[in-house]
């Protein structure tokens, strides 16, 4: 059975009902396998969007603008829980990655993150969020939010944000650096 790590389950809502639409950035998967089956087991409508379209992800590019309904079948709000757990960090084009993040999750919904943390992921992805740029996200773009820093063998940081209004977006100032690293 497939297991999610706890910082990445501490992201999560507290209570997620059947039947509760989630939208995974990535095909996400570990030693016990693919994420997908973990949120199907819960009963929850899962769809995944990867560039890759492996494990069933529906194959859009991120560095570009994606309209909602690409992938929202005929949602009109927005997904209830979008995650970017060890995402956003690849792709290069932040602002309209981060765009359209927000486009996909509905009001009321929750996004739930965890990155790695410069320096200590130093190499690992292409683009790093300073801590403060995830309360300037949150204050920008109408989500209250909560962080939690995890100290495995590596920081990452956790949070969990709920939309509380429909704000059109807006991309926080600088706080985003280069890490170096590879896609």
């Amino acid at each position: 059975m497939t297991q999610i790590p706890p910082d990445e389950l501490w992201a999560l809502p507290e209570k997620i009902e059947i039947g509760t639409t989630v939208l995974e950035l990535g095909n996400k998967k570990n030693v016990t396998g693919l994420y997908r089956d973990w949120y199907l087991d819960q009963g929850l409508q899962y769809v995944s969007l990867d560039i890759n379209g492996l494990d069933g992800a529906v194959p859009l590019d991120m560095r570009y603008a994606i309209e909602p309904d690409e992938i929202m079948n005929g949602m009109e709000r927005g997904f209830d829980l979008v995650t970017n757990f060890g995402f956003s960090e690849h792709v290069d084009n932040q602002l309209a990655c981060w765009h359209n993040i927000h486009n996909f999750v509905g009001v009321g919904g929750w996004l739930s993150i965890c990155m790695p943390m410069m320096p200590d992921w130093k190499g690992h992805g292409l683009w790093m969020p300073e801590l403060k740029w995830y309360h300037k996200f949150a204050q920008l773009n109408g989500y209250d939010y909560e962080m939690k820093i995890w100290d495995r063998k590596r920081r990452t940081i956790c949070a969990r944000m709920q939309k509380t209004h429909d704000d059109e977006f807006t991309m926080p100032v600088g706080m985003i650096h280069a890490s170096g690293g590879v896609k």
